[in-house]
């Protein structure tokens, strides 16, 4: 016979130790763009933005025939990235350096760019691949394009 109260216990417990990861990785995160901050003058900051997405061409085309507009909301899916920002910026556009997935449990998430897919389980993995992510030449040049922006007067 199941033990739905044992089942419930372990949820509770799985639902703690969710919550923590995610206030970790979001420390993490705060953390990297703190850093960012304080090394280009207040320019640079880093957050995640969400981005819809149209899930398949069949879907699409499916939207635009169908009248019903709570149809219109299937087929669209979400996705995070890594964004970088220069908020002194006359144009302060965000620009995307690196896909963000993060599961409901926290861990393990991952950050995709230049074609490579690095898989985070902890606080540790997560710093490297941020670290990593920042060395990375291609970053290197979205971040510089971002800082030569002209910036708003004061």
């Amino acid at each position: 016979m199941t033990d739905f109260a044992a089942a419930f216990k372990q949820g509770q417990v799985a639902a703690k130790q969710a919550v923590l990861a995610k206030e970790e990785i979001d420390g993490v995160l705060q953390s990297l763009s703190h850093d960012l901050l304080g090394a280009t003058e207040g320019k640079l900051r880093i957050a995640i933005f969400e981005y819809n997405t149209v899930a398949s061409g069949l879907i699409t085309m499916a939207m635009a025939i169908s009248s019903m507009p709570s149809d219109a909301s299937k087929g669209i899916a979400k996705e995070k990235w890594i964004c970088a920002v220069n908020g002194k910026a006359i144009n302060d556009q965000e620009t995307k350096i690196a896909r963000w997935e993060r599961p409901h449990e926290g861990y393990p998430c991952s950050i995709t760019f230049e074609k490579r897919e690095i898989r985070c389980h902890d606080r540790e993995a997560l710093e490297l691949a941020l670290a990593g992510l920042l060395q990375s030449a291609w970053v290197g040049e979205q971040l510089r394009e971002l800082l030569e922006r002209p910036v708003r007067g004061l």
